[in-house]
């Protein structure tokens, strides 16, 4: 069943998630600035795709955080830990000793068979 947004923008389903309610609003703004409609219906559906994600992680919308859009952008990763180090860091938190931080640097790849097409 297809699914017509704003008039003129058609999705293949009816939005889902915590943002469907706003999906409508979304694609008038976007009208409203002038946008061509190919790039509008780009812009919706990454925002409806955005909002079946967050919906299939029962994040609701006072939820959403920068970190939530990073992470859905981003696409599921793997890491391999390339070094570990540490260091005293009295001086800089002004503590007495030992003041230890330590931390890894870490090679991120899209996990193995992902495409960012397959998020969508």
């Amino acid at each position: 069943m297809k699914y017509i947004v704003n008039g003129d923008l058609v999705l293949s389903r009816a939005p889902e998630g915590p943002l469907a309610t706003h999906v409508g609003g979304f694609a008038r703004w976007a009208s409203e600035q002038g946008y061509a409609r190919y790039s509008r219906y780009r812009q919706v559906l990454l925002a409806t795709c955005f909002s079946r994600w967050l919906g299939r992680r029962l994040i609701g919308v006072r939820q959403v955080s920068s970190e939530q859009v990073f992470r859905y952008l981003r696409g599921p990763l793997r890491g391999r830990i390339l070094d570990l180090t540490y260091t005293d860091a009295t001086e800089l938190y002004k503590a007495p000793p030992p003041t230890w931080v330590a931390g890894a640097l870490i090679e991120w790849a899209p996990a193995d068979g992902y495409s960012q097409e397959q998020s969508h």
